[in-house]
């Protein structure tokens, strides 16, 4: 059973992102530090050939019940995939303000 979702549409040639979860917007930036990019450091490098193209999607779950994270990805390599995510961290898409501000209401009615 998966508690926890977040997914993560990157755009690679905008360099920009879209993000869906139902972490609390406070703490999906802790736990994708803490958590996500904590458990796949130092795992060294992956020579899967990594698939070429525009978007990427990026799907990090949680099992509360095991403690496990699962990533799933359609870049073809870990690293890569890694890489998405720490690029969206530090490009502030998983903030709390750029997830309220892309959440409001008045974005929403603008659109």
């Amino acid at each position: 059973m998966i508690d926890l979702y977040c997914d993560l549409e990157y755009n690679l040639k905008e360099d920009s992102a879209n993000v869906s979860t139902n972490i609390r917007p406070e703490l999906l930036e802790d736990f994708i530090t803490d958590w996500v990019l904590r458990s796949q450091l130092g795992k060294g490098a992956d020579k899967s050939q990594a698939v070429d193209r525009e978007v990427y999607h990026v799907r990090i779950t949680c099992d509360m019940s095991y403690d496990s994270i699962c990533i799933s990805a359609d870049t073809g390599n870990k690293s890569l995939t890694c890489g998405i995510i720490a690029r969206a961290l530090r490009n502030g898409d998983f903030s709390q303000s750029r997830l309220e501000e892309k959440a409001s209401p008045d974005k929403i009615a603008q659109a």
